[in-house]
């Protein structure tokens, strides 16, 4: 069954005041923001906790996972991503085996992203990329020397 609601957004919203002698101070505030909506982009969504050994590993399998509702997932395009890291540093990247090049470069850059405790990671593209046989894996790696707690959430289309 495809996701009954979901949603993807980034906000950043900043205010910032300067004093001005005899008038009003300058204020200066904005927000941007950008949405990613289920349906046409995606239906699914892989859902996680993880708890990683220091120099340990959890590998993510997209072509093919349960939900948190129990049903099997065929993945077949990669939309979005939010990482929370905590407890020690993070490093998400296509795997070595069948790796998903999702936010890589297409010039041979490994697009590995470090997540330092207490940081988060968001990535989203409307149009996605494609998941297949040999391209479907992505690695989680505990750079730090302590546990890591990951929670993780990747929409995809299924």
């Amino acid at each position: 069954m495809p996701l009954a609601s979901g949603e993807m957004r980034a906000n950043f919203t900043f205010k910032l005041s300067k004093p001005n002698t005899g008038f009003p101070p300058t204020v200066v505030k904005s927000t941007k923001s950008k949405r990613l909506s289920p349906g046409t982009a995606f239906d699914q969504c892989l859902s996680a906790r993880y708890s990683i050994a220091a120099a340990g590993e959890q590998v993510l399998d997209l072509s093919s996972f349960t939900n948190v509702v129990g049903e099997t997932v065929t993945g077949t395009k990669a939309v979005g991503i939010l990482l929370l890291a905590t407890g020690s540093t993070a490093r998400i990247e296509e795997d070595g085996t069948n790796g998903l090049r999702w936010f890589a470069t297409s010039d041979g850059d490994i697009g590995a992203v470090v997540v330092k405790d207490g940081g988060f990671f968001a990535w989203g593209e409307p149009t996605g990329t494609t998941i297949d046989a040999t391209h479907k894996r992505l690695k989680i790696t505990n750079t730090g020397g302590t546990t890591l707690t990951v929670d993780v959430v990747i929409f995809v289309k299924d």
